[in-house]
């Protein structure tokens, strides 16, 4: 659930695409000197240094395009990473761990089992945790954290309202207010930023094992663990951001609905049993295409 594609030179394109992009690129650079392909580090030193002619504007301005080409590159691809990291996919290798994810949405599940009682405060400390890293069922449970944050937020009105997240996201999103949709697009750049800095970890790592392979010389081969090693670390950056921003999503839906259905041409209604009938209504004419599904939604148009 994007609001919209952040602009080629905006502060969100900035963070959330060109510094990880940058990032990625100065480290293949250092690592292909490393291998003595390139001594691109030298020469950007010794220009910094003493203005020598050695990196002139034309390959300053290469090594800016290709950062920025890079950046373009990662925005056409963020909805595939962040799936990615989310672990859908038949071919995805994060499936194996879904059992990980399973057993701790079990063992919240049994503590909420165990302490069945809202005024429990050991129920109280697992509830939260369940909702907040889990959906509601373990059909739904994804192989990665990450995934089972996102989707956790997705679930969120379905569950509470009956809507669709998906379907009815790209409406209730042209009548969030600029101030909220700001606070979104911010939240959406810091979780771009993670989620960009894991990819580009996982390709330096990737570069390093193929140039060993290729040259026979493990020249940076503490290049691996320590990408590896910044690639869980962006991963687990990454949560923390989904939850920041799935609050937020979160928010939109609770604050602005009343707004959306009024865009819509329909009456509010009274309880929250009539407001589900409207919401499920409405999501299944967006998502269908259905007509018997529209006709639902009649009781509750506005009089003239």
């Amino acid at each position: 659930m994007i609001n919209e594609l952040p602009q080629l030179f905006g502060k969100n394109f900035v963070i959330g695409y060109v510094l990880p992009a940058a990032l990625t690129a100065f480290a293949l650079m250092g690592l292909l000197d490393l291998h003595g392909l390139t001594a691109s580090y030298a020469a950007i030193a010794s220009f910094v240094r003493s203005g020598s002619e050695k990196l002139p504007l034309g390959q300053f301005g290469l090594i800016a395009l290709t950062v920025w080409a890079a950046a373009v590159f990662l925005l056409g691809f963020n909805y595939k990473l962040t799936r990615l990291l989310e672990g859908y996919g038949s071919l995805n290798p994060a499936r194996l761990w879904r059992w990980y994810c399973l057993r701790a949405y079990r063992k919240l599940a049994a503590e909420m089992r165990a302490h069945d009682d809202a005024r429990d405060h050991a129920y109280g400390v697992a509830a939260i945790a369940f909702s907040a890293n889990f959906p509601e069922r373990e059909d739904l449970v994804l192989p990665t954290r990450f995934g089972n944050i996102m989707r956790a937020a997705e679930r969120y009105a379905q569950i509470v309202y009956a809507m669709d997240p998906i379907q009815t996201w790209t409406r209730l999103s042209s009548v969030v207010p600029q101030a909220h949709a700001d606070r979104i697009d911010d939240a959406k750049a810091a979780l771009d930023f993670w989620i960009n800095l894991w990819f580009g970890a996982a390709v330096v790592a990737g570069a390093e094992i193929a140039l060993w392979a290729w040259r026979g010389q493990p020249a940076a081969l503490g290049m691996v663990p320590a990408a590896g090693a910044a690639a869980v670390l962006a991963a687990k950056a990454a949560q923390s951001a989904a939850k920041q921003f799935g609050a937020l999503i979160k928010a939109a839906f609770d604050l602005y609905r009343k707004d959306l259905c009024a865009q819509l041409g329909l009456e509010w209604p009274h309880t929250l049993h009539k407001e589900r009938e409207l919401w499920q209504a409405v999501s299944q004419t967006m998502l269908f295409r259905d007509a018997d599904a529209a006709d639902d939604q009649t009781p509750f148009r506005k009089k003239s």
